[in-house]
């Protein structure tokens, strides 16, 4: 009961992100974890490279892609398909949240009342 999807993003209308994975092992690499839908979630297919763990967070900016979780941040510049590592946690933070506001300002909350605010050049 540890695994599955935790978070969805809609976007470009009938576009569906959902990320999620194991929060007991969430260093795992996240390959059944991570999916995409183009057809309003009548269908869906898995990312052809995954994040690197377990994310409990997807948010969207155009056509940038974030998730975020205990072990990092992973984007994704082709709308989910594949994902780079962006930023790896430290050993005593851990991200649960994210937000991308309108100006590409990055909004993230986790571990023991982080907040942290970063700018993606887009």
């Amino acid at each position: 009961p540890s695994k599955g999807i935790f978070s969805l993003a809609l976007y470009k209308n009938q576009r569906l992100l959902a990320v999620g994975g194991d929060y007991e092992d969430p260093s795992l690499s996240n390959a059944g974890g991570v999916g995409f839908s183009i057809d309003g979630g009548k269908t869906w297919q898995s990312s052809t490279s995954p994040t690197l763990g377990y994310r409990s967070c997807v948010a969207v900016k155009e056509d940038l892609v974030l998730a975020a979780g205990p072990s990092g941040i992973d984007l994704s510049k082709d709308q989910g398909t594949t994902w780079l590592p962006l930023i790896k946690s430290m050993k005593n933070d851990s991200f649960n949240s994210l937000a991308v506001d309108t100006d590409g300002t990055v909004w993230i909350a986790g571990k023991n009342g982080l907040l942290a605010k970063m700018i993606i050049d887009m």
